[in-house]
Parts: structure tokens; C-alpha cells; sequence
């Protein structure tokens, strides 16, 4: 192997390990080779800069375009997948919108299907029994309905020309119904073992709210806030979700379509209090009201009711703007309520009708039972209705009232009305 080679600056010939060129005079003449790894690291480096300069703007226009193509044809094809999914398959329609979504944000209509079958699809988790079916209501009901609005029937009270929104569900007693006279929507449950913990509901998926137990009445009915009103009348399907006592834990879906229209017709001409109501006074129960020192309205009365009997008294104005309830218990055939005021101050001017009901036999006192039967069969005829629960009968009566407020003294006057359903007042 030679040991010679040409000096880096004049090129003459010199030793490879000549410290000096004797032609030129260069330091360290000789030429340095360079090795595979240099060249290598140059080739990457040049590859670095150029990975991170980026393409041009006419290359990047082009990859945008053939991603946004490639987005398209995908959702396309998605859209089309999702379509076939049967919609009782939460846990498919949930990760098939999911994708879509993901795809495509800004679409409304893939972010509504995405909640809506996430909700479903974690309450089939959950192990709950989701409860749906087609409103029916009684003959009664229908009877006196003034108009229906898809899923909502318009009742008008007997005797009286006020009316409320029903939704029932005559041919399925395991179910809730739900009714709406003027402020609060009411849940009726037929789960007259109890209620073992907090209710929820909520409206499509907009935040969950709770019912106490100790807000659930005698007669295991219950109001909801009247904020969820608005989202209700803009809302698909109110969720309630209740755990009855012994029993699974449940979720029932309300339809709300026709909501909206509905509530329009409480404010029609066919649903407004009548100037001649007269109503039907009863012996067996009278119904007194009278104003006490701090401007409280008090109810009270004599009865044919046995003593230890559990009353439900219920005042309610005619435009659904007051609600109240309390429990009384008959005592030597008279039974008096604590006194109704509007949050402290007294009562406005304006019809309010008082309704008394009674819960079910079953939970009454025995000493009632042994009086009255044991289905509540000697109940007096004209304060008797038929629970919507069972073959029983239970206490139903109404009285039309009309408060005046004149000089801060009130001024009463009352007729009585039968009602024969029990739901209605809750």
C-alpha cells in the first residue's frame, strides 16, 4: 500500500504523514478521505431540513384537497353504514355517530344522534329497565278529552271548565303518567310499596334533576320543577329515572311531542273557568275554609270519615301560579289543615278549587279498613272514586273556591265538585 499521496494545497507528491509540504509548505499536506458514516450524516441532515421546510403551497393545496376528498367519500360511506343499523342497537348507532363526529363536527345532526344513543347506550349499561310504549288513556279520559296533540290528551274536569294535559297509560298499570294543569308537570307512579330512593329526570341530554322522597306524596306522586318546562316544550323525550321498592331500578321515557301545542290549549276558550259552575254539595264531607290572624287560609271541615283516616288536601289556583298540599288526619269526624299562604304572604284574588283525596286502603289504619273495607267499598258514594291503580276506591272530592282580597280581609266562597280520578290532583 503506497505511502504517498498529493499535498491538499499545490498537489504535489508528499508523505502521507509529512507534518509540513517540502514543495509548498503546507501544514499537514496531506489529504483526509472522507469515510461512509460523514456522507451518510450529510445525506440525512439534507433530508431533515428538507422534511421540515415543508412542502410548497401548491403541493399543500393538493394533500388538503385529497384529504378533504378521501373525508368526504368516508363519511359518505359511514352515513350510509349507519343508516342500516337498527336503532334499538344503542351500542353500534353510538360508536358508528362517534366516528362521525369525529369526521365532521360542525354537523348538528350527527352531534344529536351521538347523545342521544350515548345516553341510551350507558343506561343499557347500567343494567336499568328502560320503560317505553304508546300512550292509551281510560274511556273515562277519553270522554272528556276536549282535543289530543299527538302524544298529550286535553281533558276538561267534570263540572267544570278547566282542563289539564294527559299522558297515560291505561293498558300498562306498571307504568308512570304524566300531567301538566298550569306550573308544575306531575308524575304519577302506580309503586305503592314505596320508592326506595331520590328520583332523577331530565329532558333529552340537558342536566339531571332530583325528587326527593320526602317531596313524594301519600299517593306516591310527585311534581318537577317548573323550570323544566322550556325544555320540555322544546325537548324530544323526559327521562325519569326511579328505583321502586323490591323492585329494578327503571327508566321511563315520555314522549313529548304535541307538548308545546298542548299547553297552548289550557289558555283557550274551552279551558277556562265557567261563571256558572255550581257543583254538587256533599254531607259527608264539607268543606270550610276561613282566615286566620296572619292571613293564612285554613281548610277544614266535618265528615262521615272514620277517625285515623289519612287525608290529602290540595289547593290549586286556576292559573296554575299557586300548588299547595297537606296531609290531615281525621279526628271525631272533623279533620282542619294548616295554614296556605303564597310563600308568606296571603292568597291572591282569583278561583282556586281545593281537592281532598285519600291514599289507598292498604295504607290507612286498620281501624279505617275494618269501617270502610278493606278495597274502600263503604266509602259514601259521593266523595267514592275508583283508584287508578287497583279496583279500590279512595276518597275523591272538589270544591270550587273563590278568594277575594279586599282591605286585607279574605273573603270565601265555595260549591262542591265530585272528581273521579285521582291522578289529576296530585
Amino acid at each position: 500500500m503506497s505511502k504517498l499521496t498529493q499535498c491538499r494545497t499545490c498537489g504535489d507528491t508528499v508523505a502521507k504523514k509529512a507534518k509540513l509540504c517540502p514543495h509548498c509548505g503546507e501544514k499537514k499536506p496531506a489529504k483526509k478521505k472522507t469515510d461512509m458514516k460523514t456522507i451518510a450524516g450529510l445525506i440525512f441532515l439534507l433530508i431533515f431540513l428538507i422534511a421540515i421546510m415543508g412542502p410548497t403551497e401548491e403541493e399543500t393545496k393538493s394533500e388538503k384537497q385529497l384529504k378533504t376528498s378521501k373525508n368526504n367519500q368516508l363519511i359518505a360511506q359511514l352515513d350510509a353504514e349507519v343508516k342500516k343499523i337498527p336503532s334499538n342497537q344503542f351500542e353500534k348507532n353510538y360508536f358508528a355517530y362517534s366516528k362521525l363526529v369525529a369526521l365532521e363536527p360542525s354537523n348538528k345532526r350527527y352531534q344529536k344522534k351521538l347523545e342521544y344513543y350515548k345516553l341510551q347506550y350507558e343506561m343499557s349499561k347500567k343494567n336499568y329497565k328502560v320503560i317505553k310504549a304508546n300512550p292509551n288513556w281510560s274511556s273515562w279520559e277519553l270522554n272528556n278529552a276536549v282535543c289530543q296533540h299527538k302524544d298529550f290528551l286535553i281533558i276538561k274536569q267534570p263540572l267544570d271548565s278547566t282542563c289539564f294535559i294527559k299522558q297515560s297509560y291505561e293498558n300498562n298499570k306498571s307504568m308512570m303518567e304524566l300531567s301538566f294543569i298550569g306550573k308544575f308537570p306531575t308524575i304519577t307512579t302506580p309503586y305503592i310499596n314505596g320508592i326506595e330512593k331520590s328520583v332523577l329526570y331530565w329532558v333529552d341530554s340537558n342536566p339531571k334533576r332530583s325528587v326527593e322522597t320526602s317531596d313524594i306524596n301519600e299517593v306516591y306522586s310527585f311534581n318537577l320543577n317548573t323550570d323544566v318546562v322550556e325544555e320540555m316544550k322544546s325537548g324530544k323525550v323526559l327521562y325519569v329515572q326511579i328505583k321502586p321498592l323490591g323492585l329494578q331500578e327503571r327508566i321511563q321515557q315520555f314522549s313529548l311531542q304535541g307538548f308545546t301545542v298542548a299547553i297552548h290549549e289550557l289558555n283557550g276558550h274551552k279551558c277556562s273557568f265557567s261563571k256558572n259552575d255550581k257543583g254538587i254539595d256533599s254531607s259527608n264531607l264539607k268543606v270550610n275554609l276561613k282566615r286566620i290572624s296572619n292571613g293564612d287560609v285554613i281548610v277544614s271541615g266535618s265528615t262521615s270519615l272514620p277517625d285515623g283516616m289519612n287525608l290529602i288536601i290540595s289547593l290549586r289556583s286556576s292559573n296554575g301560579d299557586f300548588f299547595a298540599q297537606d296531609k290531615v288526619t281525621v279526628s271525631g269526624n272533623f279533620y282542619e289543615s294548616n295554614g296556605f299562604s303564597n310563600k308568606g304572604k296571603p292568597l291572591s284574588t282569583g278561583k282556586y278549587k281545593v281537592t281532598i283525596t285519600s291514599s289507598l286502603m292498604m295504607l290507612q289504619p286498620k281501624s279505617v279498613r275494618r269501617k270502610l273495607g278493606s278495597s274502600g267499598s263503604d266509602i259514601p258514594a259521593d266523595i267514592r272514586k275508583k283508584s287508578s291503580f287497583s279496583d279500590d276506591y279512595t276518597v275523591g272530592y272538589s270544591v270550587n273556591t273563590m278568594i277575594f282580597v279586599v282591605n286585607k280581609h279574605i273573603m270565601i266562597s265555595c260549591s262542591g265538585v265530585l272528581i273521579y280520578t285521582i291522578s289529576y290532583n296530585c
